[in-house]
């Protein structure tokens, strides 16, 4: 046996790994066209790559298994065998006990085989060499004993076509006569493809290197230490700082924002990483409960941080077991009804105002409202009474609820009620949302809402009572300034504070009162911030509104965990720590005895909107400036600009232009700079941003006295937070 030390054992384990799920990738393709060369090859190349990286370490029975597995890909390839649904089957078992075994040296320990059935290896072994003497051909393989350890194979067998005449072709014949169904296009195209696959391998390792998940972590960590830092020199600096001094913070600012940027792109990865198992298991699940289904995925490409992506896996198992066993008719039914035999799945990932929206939806039976009505009545989930007026999606929303099911039995998938109850509880863990909306007969839409990050996010700093707490960005909707807000009117219902906010009744939360606050100040109760929970609406009334900063979340010490209403906490700039507010267990142990009737928001005709220009800066958030001010948008270089006094400009026809550096503009900056040209009362002003998103129309609801030196307040535009340019500030900066 050949000694590797553990480095490259990892990396022979992790390259293992990697070919396994390019062989199930292949194989699931290939089930759909048994015809496709190119699929045959790929899965051959990676059966072939595993058994080869394996024979360096101690693994024989995934040697074992790679062997005869690759006799049987080889048949395939070789036209002897038209592959069936047994065939694949067999593939995919042995696909599964490999899986097992190379976790298992994943793993480690004493002995990283102890969990391993070597039986049920030797019996799937068994199987491969049966299913090979068994068909039409006149003679099996020279597969050997079944526990003996074959050797590499030292050439690789020629590539053919399994056409109809290949595989009548008499075994007894001469092999030269055998070659003649084998036309010389096919040839040259296969090796064409093997070298392109080789040329791409090979780039790929060239650019990219493994690094160790708990070092990126530190990384993470200490970036946040030096994010808090900046933020602690942000805030002691003034006006009377020396400009060298002044330039060189500004300077400090922008370097910590860009390498805090690119570090957490370390940790991104895309959420096709998470759904790569999941076509295999929409298969599997689809030939137990005897239907035929179809999934498609887009934006596979679509980043989401490392950790959230490892939370996510298992809601999206329970809602794919849930389209595929709940939702899909049978295959009869569905024809009786008029819809295609094959039903289909569709899963969507997209970025949407900060954060990641997941969207699983089937063409199925949909939800029953009324049944799910009388299950969760029975179930003592709700009252019969709130069960009358809860409108249609509020019911659909109840499946979440833990023990729901409206399964008559059990069976291996589905029945106990807890499925949508996982899914509901770690989108919670991690700060995002699910809802579902159904249509009868139609089918069904799961929809998840994720934060990009746990590690640094944006949040708006608020106070109550003294206090100073944080509410994190992806949980607010609007500030509502209650002094200066004509639109906005607060009323008593039946005893409950409530916000009629454009015809829609929102329940108030005043935020000491929900603490349990006493001491401090005299609450003024000033704002109201109106956040989303869950599925729910309503607004924290609180004193003051600070700003917006990016925080570091830090977790709450064990002697804190009893206190239900935050999430973490979080050093400031000043040094001061701010409790992290968790806006869903507060919402809900606050208006745990409100009950509104519903009401549906009222169009109002009379909302004026202005087409506005968004347009986003690195390490602040999103911006928006009217368009009626900008008179054109310039990509320029950085050579193209000058410096003095520590303030860039720009001569453009004879005519200097002074910039409003919101980015932090330096002289090594290789990318174009997007400068936004606006008119001011007193002449022209360019606007230095990172990227020009969008024009847009919105209800412009600006909030005074929050955002940047350079705004004049924050409006949620988009779903989004932003600042708001204005005119006068930037002529002054």
């Amino acid at each position: 046996m050949t000694i590797v030390d553990a480095e490259i054992r990892a990396e022979l384990l992790v390259e293992c790994l990697e070919s396994l799920k390019e062989l199930d990738d292949s194989l699931l393709e290939l089930e759909d066209s048994a015809g496709e060369l190119s699929l045959v090859a790929s899965a051959f190349r990676a059966i072939h790559s595993i058994k080869g990286a394996v024979g360096f370490i101690d693994a024989p029975g995934v040697v074992r298994i790679a062997h005869h597995t690759e006799n049987l890909l080889s048949a395939i390839r070789d036209g002897d065998i038209q592959p069936t649904s047994v065939h694949f089957s067999l593939l995919f078992k042995s696909t599964d006990a490999i899986r097992e075994q190379l976790q298992a040296l994943t793993l480690g320990g004493e002995n990283p085989h102890a969990d391993v059935d070597v039986d049920v290896d030797i019996a799937l072994c068994e199987q491969l060499i049966t299913i090979l003497r068994t068909t039409y051909l006149a003679e099996a393989p020279d597969t050997g004993d079944v526990l003996a350890s074959p050797k590499p194979a030292t050439s690789s067998p020629v590539l053919r076509a399994p056409t109809a005449q290949s595989i009548a072709v008499n075994k007894s014949a001469p092999e030269a006569q055998r070659a003649e169904a084998v036309s010389l296009p096919v040839k040259a195209t296969a090796k064409n493809n093997a070298a392109k696959n080789s040329t791409s391998r090979q780039a790929t390792a060239e650019t990219t290197v493994r690094v160790q998940v708990t070092l990126l972590d530190n990384i993470m960590t200490q970036v946040g230490e030096l994010v808090v830092c900046r933020n602690q020199i942000l805030r002691v600096a003034d006006d009377s700082i020396q400009a060298d001094l002044q330039a060189s913070i500004q300077r400090l600012d922008h370097l910590t924002s860009a390498i805090q940027e690119r570090v957490m792109k370390t940790r991104m990865r895309p959420v096709g990483v998470a759904w790569g198992r999941l076509p295999r298991l929409v298969r599997d699940l689809a030939q137990s409960c005897g239907k035929t289904c179809t999934l498609t995925m887009e934006g596979q490409e679509v980043e989401l941080d490392r950790s959230i992506l490892e939370h996510i896996k298992d809601p999206l198992a329970h809602m794919i077991r849930n389209a595929v066993d709940h939702g899909l008719e049978e295959n009869a039914d569905r024809i009786t009804l008029g819809k295609p035999e094959v039903g289909r799945i569709h899963l969507k990932a997209a970025h949407v105002g900060g954060q990641i929206h997941i969207e699983l939806s089937d063409d199925g039976r949909g939800l029953s409202t009324e049944e799910i009505r009388i299950k969760a009545v029975e179930k003592g989930i709700i009252s019969a009474q709130d069960a009358e007026w809860k409108s249609a999606e509020e019911i659909h929303n109840l499946v979440f609820e833990p023990g729901f099911t409206t399964a008559s039995q059990v069976t291996d998938l589905s029945g106990r009620g807890v499925g949508m109850d996982v899914v509901k509880s770690t989108l919670t863990r991690v700060g995002g949302t699910a809802d579902i909306s159904s249509t009868e007969g139609c089918g069904s839409t799961v929809r998840l809402k994720i934060p990009l990050s746990l590690a640094i996010l944006p949040a708006l700093i608020i106070r109550s009572r003294g206090r100073t707490f944080a509410i994190p960005q992806s949980n607010l909707i609007e500030l509502v300034d209650l002094v200066c807000g004509d639109n906005y009117t607060v009323e008593d219902l039946a005893g409950t504070p409530v916000l009629r906010r454009r015809g829609e009744l929102l329940p108030l939360i005043n935020l000491d009162e929900a603490l349990g606050l006493t001491n401090g100040p005299e609450p003024v109760h000033e704002f109201v911030i109106i956040v989303q929970a869950d599925n729910m609406t309503c607004g924290f009334v609180v004193d003051h509104v600070e700003e917006t900063e990016e925080i570091v979340a830090k977790p709450l010490g064990p002697e804190l965990h009893s206190l239900a209403s935050f999430s973490g906490a979080t050093v400031r700039g000043d040094g001061s720590i701010a409790l992290i507010l968790d806006v869903l267990k507060l919402s809900h142990a606050a208006t745990s005895s409100i009950n509104l009737p519903p009401s549906s928001p009222e169009k109002d005709d009379n909302v004026e909107l202005t087409t506005l220009l968004r347009f986003s800066i690195s390490g602040v958030g999103v911006g928006a400036v009217d368009v009626a001010k900008v008179l054109r948008i310039d990509d320029v270089q950085i050579t193209d600009l000058q410096k003095h006094n520590g303030k860039w400009f720009r001569v453009h026809n004879e005519r200097i232009l002074p910039i409003l550096d919101l980015i932090g503009l330096h002289e090594d900056n290789p990318d174009p700079v997007s400068l936004v040209i606006c008119q001011t009362d007193t002449g022209l002003v360019a606007v230095a941003v990172s990227e020009v998103i969008e024009v847009v129309d919105a209800a412009l609801d600006i909030t005074p006295g929050v955002g940047t030196f350079w705004s004049s307040g924050m409006a949620y535009i988009c779903g989004t937070s932003t600042s708001v340019l204005d005119m006068q500030r930037i002529t002054q900066a």
